[in-house]
Formats: structure tokens, C-alpha cells, sequence
């Protein structure tokens, strides 16, 4: 069964060698026209729908002077291709200053475009429309539990004092486990951080889905993990905000903020993650607003400890990477390697905030799956 599902998964568009001919293919090809965008078409006003030569179009990103979100946005994608999350749209950053940009100066200046030296081009892609979460996780979040293969049901609860996952590993520990850790780091508030109970369900759901489903739940985990890693509060976290603050949790029913799901191979597309490992970890680990801090990491907690069930090559990413003694680096370096304008953007190494809270959340994640 596995494998079946993880077949459905594959798409040769979003191998590396495609993503890497999407993204030449966005550098080198003419800007023959820029359109305003929409809420439906690469979203809020300074944004711009482009025209590229060869049939083929793009959402432009500006941000300046807020370029720590360009910063997020490409560090996010090459974040995806190291954890092999696919469906991220490709990223590249393009220089208006530039002559292929010449054809549509007036237009850049219609559109408010100031003296930015970069903005991100991102591709844009026919046929996606909005999309739900899964109700078989709906249904798991609204009952505060996790849904696991195992074959009964057991109840695990959040307490410093639980044992070390190393200390019987087929044992259910990675709430303690991942909440110990964020409070010795001092995030976290809450039930969540005080101790609460989860029961461990869903053996039986499981069992009972249809393949296409399963890949659908499957593309939700790699979802929840790349989410928690950059700490997106633009996707479920928006969502669960406004049912929060609004008491109603039926918000969370409707379809989500910032994703999508192609008509044609069912692919669900993470869009803008431009609040990801910047400006999120500003929120969560800034000084600015301690009780948005704890709701938000409250949020991103409750999504993460809601599965027990990942992708075999999402948890040996992972593994992987937390296994590096700096972590942070290695992406900021293999970003560099990959994207030739990665200069024009902040420094993010000189970010205390992701130096220190990047490996951070990453051993989290290693630890709730081990």
C-alpha cells in the first residue's frame, strides 16, 4: 500500500532537473507585459501578474523595503527542495533594473515599484484551485487528539516529567518530548506547554481510505512539517487564529489560506511563504508581543502532534539535516549555491532569531517522529 501511495506522489515536474528549467526559464526569458494582480492572481497590489516570452507567466513579489520577506520566500522554497517537499513553486530572484525588464518600465512605475534592486518571480501555474483540509485530520484537530497507525488506541500526556523517547522508543513520548524542549527554550504557552491529554486514534480510518487519500493526508504532513520548520503563520495558522479569536472552530472547515490543489494531478501547492523563518520567527520568538507569541506557537504545536504518520523520504530529510551541527548554515549555503542574486538580500546568518531557533524547531520535528 505504501508504495502505491507514494507512486501517486511522484511528479516528474517537480524533480530537480524540471524545477531547474522552470527557474532558468523565469531568469532568462522577456518580460513582454505586467498586469495587475488580484486576489484570485498573485495576490495583494505591488505584486504583479507578468507576461514572459514563450507562451509562459509569472507573479512578481515587491516588497521593498521589507526585503526580510523576499528573504523568507526564497529560503522557504530551497528549505522544501532540501526536506523534498515538491510542491513549492519555484523561486528566483530577477533585478527590474535589468534590460529584459525595459519593456514595461512605465508599467513598474503605474504599479509603485520604487528603486528595489530585487523582486521574486515564482511561476504561475494553470488549474489550481482552493482546497480543505483533509476531515479525517479536520476531525483529529478538532478532538484534540493525533492520528497514528497504531492498532489501539492509547493516550499520551504533555509533561516534563515523561521519559525520553531513547528510553523506550515504541512508546508514545514525542508530546513530552517536543514540549520539554520548547519550554527549556522558553517558547510555548498554554495547555499545550502545562500539560494536556491527546488520544492516539485513527488505526481504523486509516485502514479504510482509499489510496488517493492517503497520498492527500500524506501531502498534508510534509505540509504540517515545512510549516512548522519556518513557522508560516499565513496558511493553517491564519486559520486557526480566526477560529480562535472568533470561537468557531467551523473556520477551520472552510478552504485554507495559502493553499491550493491542481485539477489535474491532485498536488497540493504551498503558496506564498514569505512570513516563513523571517518575519514568522519574528512573531514567535520576538520581544514585541509575548501573547501572540504563545497563541502562534500553540497553533503550530497542535498541528504538528496532530499526526504520527510521514513520508518515509520526508523523515530521512529530516533526520538528515538535524543531524548537522549547523543546520542554519547548510541552507543559507545551499541557497547561495543556487540562486546567483541571493546577495542582494539580507544577511540571514546575521538573524539571531533563525540562527538559534532554525535547528531549534528542527529537533523538535526529529523528535516527534523518532
Amino acid at each position: 500500500m505504501y508504495r502505491a501511495v507514494e507512486a501517486l506522489l511522484q511528479e516528474a515536474g517537480m524533480s530537480d532537473g524540471a524545477v531547474g528549467q522552470v527557474q532558468e526559464q523565469l531568469r532568462s526569458r522577456e518580460v513582454k507585459g505586467l498586469q495587475e494582480p488580484t486576489w484570485e492572481r498573485c495576490g495583494r497590489p505591488k505584486n504583479q501578474w507578468v507576461e514572459l516570452g514563450g507562451n509562459t507567466a509569472a507573479c512578481a513579489r515587491y516588497r521593498y523595503p521589507d526585503d526580510y520577506l523576499l528573504l523568507g520566500e526564497v529560503l522557504s522554497f530551497y528549505l522544501a527542495r532540501l526536506l523534498g517537499v515538491g510542491h513549492v513553486p519555484p523561486v528566483v530572484l530577477s533585478e527590474p533594473s535589468t534590460p529584459r525588464w525595459a519593456p514595461v518600465t512605465s508599467k513598474m512605475a503605474l504599479a509603485g515599484w520604487g528603486d528595489a534592486p530585487v523582486v521574486v518571480l515564482t511561476p504561475w501555474i494553470e488549474g489550481l484551485v482552493r482546497d480543505h483540509m483533509p476531515s479525517i485530520l479536520l476531525d483529529i484537530i478538532l478532538k484534540n487528539s493525533t492520528l497514528s497507525i497504531l492498532e489501539e488506541a492509547a493516550t499520551t500526556t504533555t509533561t516534563e516529567a515523561s521519559p525520553q523517547p531513547s528510553e523506550n522508543p515504541h512508546k508514545l513520548y514525542k508530546v513530552a518530548r517536543v514540549t520539554e524542549q520548547k519550554s527549556q527554550a522558553g517558547g510555548g504557552s498554554g495547555e499545550q506547554a502545562k500539560g494536556s491529554r491527546r488520544e492516539v486514534r485513527g488505526s481504523q480510518a486509516l485502514k479504510q481510505a482509499s489510496e488517493r487519500d492517503l497520498a492527500r493526508l500524506l501531502q498534508w504532513s510534509d505540509l504540517l512539517v515545512f510549516d512548522y520548520l519556518t513557522g508560516n503563520y499565513d496558511r493553517v495558522a491564519y486559520m486557526q487564529d480566526a477560529a480562535d479569536k472568533e470561537r468557531r472552530p467551523q473556520i477551520l472547515t472552510t478552504t485554507i489560506h495559502n493553499l491550493v490543489r491542481s485539477e489535474k494531478t491532485d498536488a497540493i501547492w504551498l503558496l506564498d511563504n514569505e512570513s516563513g523563518l523571517m518575519d514568522a520567527y519574528t512573531l514567535l520568538y520576538g520581544a514585541a508581543d509575548s501573547a501572540q507569541s504563545s497563541r502562534f506557537s500553540a497553533f503550530h504545536t497542535r498541528m504538528l502532534e496532530s499526526l504520527c504518520v510521514f513520508r518515509r523520504s520526508t523523515m530521512e530529510a529530516v533526520l538528515g539535516l538535524a543531524h548537522q551541527p549547523q543546520p542554519h548554515t547548510l541552507l543559507v549555503e545551499f541557497a547561495k549555491t543556487h540562486e546567483p542574486l541571493f546577495g542582494k538580500l539580507p544577511d540571514p546568518l546575521s538573524n539571531e532569531l533563525f540562527v538559534k531557533h532554525f535547528p531549534q524547531r528542527l529537533g523538535q520535528v526529529r523528535d516527534w517522529m523518532t
